[in-house]
């Protein structure tokens, strides 16, 4: 694959960047910026990855998954104290996971339920939805986008698509914030109490999932 770069090494402001920090993630258009500019593509070591910055280079990425693959997502392990709750090859099924050609099957049952007659449905609670959301707001005449939006909005629908009533948001709001750290323990190692703290939320919120399931069925 071609691409723009001067060193694998990044320059020093990037060498501790890391890519799931609040700090970073709150604000990552400086940071970006200079990367574009003086590292576009640079090994992260505090991370074990490759970090492209620049649009035609990750774009080229994402569509050559034979070199660049999403399985070593599926390399997060279930601590001991999980494994008779949680599935050893838990992160392998997940879509963030797989690669071409396993993916497709899966990310076409996914697409089914976003169909236009699946959908239609939902056009006038998620349009009340977003109102109320504003209306929270709207006094102050300014909000954080992402946080005070687009996150609430988002588990609002998520909600009303699986049928679950809106007293699960805060555990799904907890679940967001716990799944992309335990899938980057094994890049990010984190304190082992806090590791422990997350992956019992996150086979709690398991369990709750499959007696949903069972229960439909």
């Amino acid at each position: 694959m071609s691409h723009t770069t001067n060193t694998a090494t990044p320059m020093p402001g990037l060498a501790q960047l890391s890519l799931i920090s609040q700090q970073y993630i709150g604000n990552p258009g400086g940071t970006l910026r200079e990367a574009r500019e003086h590292s576009p593509v640079f090994y992260l070591e505090t991370m074990g990855c490759w970090v492209y910055t620049r649009y035609t280079d990750v774009r080229e990425a994402l569509m050559d998954f034979e070199t660049y693959s999403n399985k070593t997502l599926a390399a997060a392990p279930v601590p001991p104290e999980y494994q008779q709750r949680v599935p050893t090859n838990f992160f392998a099924k997940s879509f963030n996971a797989m690669d071409p050609p396993a993916h497709n099957p899966v990310r076409k049952v996914g697409h089914s339920g976003f169909s236009n007659d699946r959908l239609a449905p939902f056009e006038e609670p998620i349009t009340e939805a977003a109102n109320d959301i504003i209306d929270g707001f709207i006094a102050k005449g300014h909000c954080e986008l992402m946080h005070d939006f687009c996150h609430e909005l988002s588990h609002r629908v998520i909600t009303a698509f699986l049928g679950l009533p809106s007293s699960d948001i805060p555990r799904l709001k907890q679940l967001a914030d716990d799944l992309p750290r335990v899938f980057t323990d094994h890049m990010t190692p984190m304190p082992e109490a806090e590791k422990l703290q997350r992956w019992q939320r996150v086979a709690d919120l398991r369990d709750y999932f499959r007696g949903i399931i069972q229960e439909r069925r």
